[in-house]
């Protein structure tokens, strides 16, 4: 949503895409010892996008899919083969990958491979009261659903816990 109204940080996107992973996600409980754990796979990532794009009103403004490329990279690098010349693609990192390098080479990617797309990478501001997919799979993990209610940018965030925690009955989400 930031890239649709970025407050001045950068000129507004005109859409957003977010390439959801193919591979599944791990989260495990607080300690990591116990055994339990869940994995959130690419089905339940793009329903949950298309829950928050749908609630914000963000439908034909942002587009949430599942990339065929296993590598954030290459997602990123086979999105630019299918832009036109002349438009510009902004890659997106949150704060705390501020150091991650891993698009550094974008520019020089489109220029090598005669795209003539620009490029422009920028770190995203953390949300207010944000927090991180790793620590999100916890509360998940852990059948936490007070914690993760909190942070489910959704009226009714037991919409959003019946994805995630499918194995669990309804009377616990309430």
């Amino acid at each position: 949503k930031w890239f649709l109204d970025p407050g001045g940080a950068i000129e507004p996107a005109d859409e957003v895409h977010v390439l959801i992973s193919p591979l599944s996600r791990m989260g495990h409980s607080k300690d990591g010892r116990d055994g339990r754990g869940v994995e959130i796979d690419k089905d339940m990532s793009q329903e949950l996008w298309s829950l928050y794009i749908k609630e914000a009103g963000l439908t034909g403004k942002m587009k949430a899919y599942v990339s065929d490329n296993n590598s954030p990279v290459g997602s990123a690098y086979d999105f630019m083969a299918g832009m036109q010349p002349g438009q510009t693609l902004i890659l997106g990192k949150g704060a705390k990958d501020e150091a991650d390098h891993r698009f550094d080479q974008a520019q020089a990617w489109s220029d090598k491979k005669g795209y003539q797309v620009d490029v422009e990478i920028v770190n995203t501001p953390m949300m207010a009261g944000g927090i991180s997919g790793t620590q999100m799979r916890r509360y998940v993990a852990d059948g936490d659903y007070e914690s993760f209610a909190k942070y489910v940018p959704l009226k009714d965030p037991s919409v959003a816990w019946k994805i995630v925690r499918p194995d669990l009955n309804e009377s616990q989400s309430q």
